[in-house]
């Protein structure tokens, strides 16, 4: 029998954190002490650490492995085997790719059903555009199990998987109820990762991205226990994540506000297709509507993307103004359903109109009724109604008060003091009218 001092016995750490280089850390830890959690809540912050760790810095070592997670021993080349068995003979990419299917789920089963309780069900044939479903059961804080779902995709290519492969895997998940995601590649590397292993966070959705350069490497067991981890913190742990800006979160801000830069590039493209469609000469007014069309809706995609961006860097950071956020709830809450509820052939009128309308909308707030047939849009207050737009079956028909006479390219008529004008909603329309002078007509008809 071994010696007592030979038994590991439970080990004490103290170490010191300075408020200039560790401020935000201190606040989590103050926080976890004072609801009486702070032991868990460091062990959670060192394991989540020591997990990411591993997967920066993972390359072929077993020894990697079996610090992460217990046991593997022997299995491993029995799974080694198993893939070269596999591979030999494989023709096509289908079947290569129920080959990588089957290798990936042969690995998370062997390795995660066994000791964590996971399942793995193969979820291609339901006509789902992922290939396996994992039930990741994490421990709550009761010691109840908890079961996540996540969404695994394979790859068993000859050469680097895509960067398509890679955007379709992400529009797979934005689609999809799950909110974790795995990108497996089994032998080659992905396209624009230099890491092998890659956490991303996108509209809260989680994702790991890892590949493998040969058989013989396991990098996506490492990255599976590491979405677990993440899972974990997310779902069971979610107030603790939120409650101190982590420097995952400072990257995930910088991230976000990067791919507002990208977008926002690709808004003032669109307005500069925009303003050339409208110096197209009369006669070719059919494509101008169709230019038009095609922008609006590209437009109003795009918009609804920058604004759940911004709307996420605003609850993480606080940076957004009082005049910020009421510009994103107008385009989110209203600019954006009545080009959805219009019908598709107005979009391009809603585009030409789109600069006017939202300056309208700072002078008297833009009403939305839909009590009637028709969608009417109301800009009105205590004092009156100025300009309503309602969107008929043939045109959309705007009126305000007006004195004078009609400006060329105005397609309307003054009636008792009103002038009436009808926007027909062929595309040829669009070329025939000067958006600038009506949008002009419709402010001055506002109380300034």
């Amino acid at each position: 029998m071994a010696d007592d001092e030979d038994i590991p016995t439970d080990e004490e750490f103290s170490f010191k954190l300075s408020y200039d280089e560790d401020e935000e850390l201190i606040e989590s830890l103050t926080q976890a002490k004072d609801n009486g959690k702070l032991d868990s809540h460091l062990k959670n912050l060192l394991r989540l650490g020591h997990s990411v760790y591993l997967a920066a810095t993972f390359q072929t070592s077993a020894d990697s492995l079996d610090s992460l997670m217990k046991p593997l021993d022997s299995r491993m080349v029995q799974l080694e085997g198993m893939v070269d068995r596999l591979l030999t003979g494989v023709q096509g990419s289908s079947t290569k790719g129920e080959v990588g299917e089957q290798i990936v789920k042969g690995h998370l089963q062997t390795a995660f059903s066994g000791t964590k309780g996971d399942q793995f069900e193969s979820i291609a044939d339901e006509n789902r555009t992922m290939d396996i479903r994992a039930s990741m059961m994490l421990e709550s804080n009761s010691g109840t199990p908890v079961a996540v779902n996540a969404l695994i995709e394979s790859k068993l290519y000859e050469k680097t998987v895509g960067q398509g492969e890679v955007d379709k895997f992400w529009r797979d998940l934005m689609g999809a109820s799950e909110q974790f995601g795995l990108f497996v590649s089994l032998n080659k590397s992905i396209a624009n990762q230099s890491d092998c292993v890659k956490v991303e966070v996108r509209s809260g959705k989680y994702a790991i991205l890892v590949y493998n350069e040969n058989q013989d490497q396991m990098r996506h067991l490492v990255a599976y226990a590491l979405l677990r981890e993440i899972a974990r913190l997310v779902i069971i742990q979610g107030k603790a994540i939120k409650a101190s800006k982590s420097d995952v979160v400072t990257t995930l801000l910088e991230d976000l506000t990067a791919d507002i830069d990208i977008i926002t590039k690709e808004l003032s493209q669109l307005g500069e297709i925009e303003t050339a469609a409208g110096k197209i000469i009369k006669a070719a007014g059919e494509h101008v509507g169709t230019i038009y069309k095609s922008t609006g809706m590209i437009r109003v995609a795009i918009e609804q993307g920058i604004n759940s961006i911004n709307r996420d860097i605003s609850k993480a950071a606080g940076e957004l103004s009082d005049e910020g956020m009421k510009l994103l709830d107008f385009q989110q809450s209203v600019w954006t359903p009545v080009v959805k509820k219009a019908a598709s052939h107005y979009a391009a009128h809603l585009t030409a109109m789109r600069v006017s309308i939202l300056a309208m909308n700072e002078l008297v707030p833009m009403e939305v009724d839909e009590s009637g047939a028709n969608l009417i849009l109301n800009f009105k207050d205590a004092n009156g109604e100025y300009v309503s737009l309602e969107f008929q079956s043939s045109q959309i028909s705007i009126k305000f008060d007006y004195d004078g006479d009609v400006p060329d390219g105005i397609p309307g008529k003054t009636k008792d003091g009103q002038m009436v004008i009808g926007l027909n909603k062929k595309a040829a329309t669009i070329g025939e009218v000067n958006w600038q002078k009506l949008g002009e007509m419709m402010l001055d008809a506002l109380p300034q």
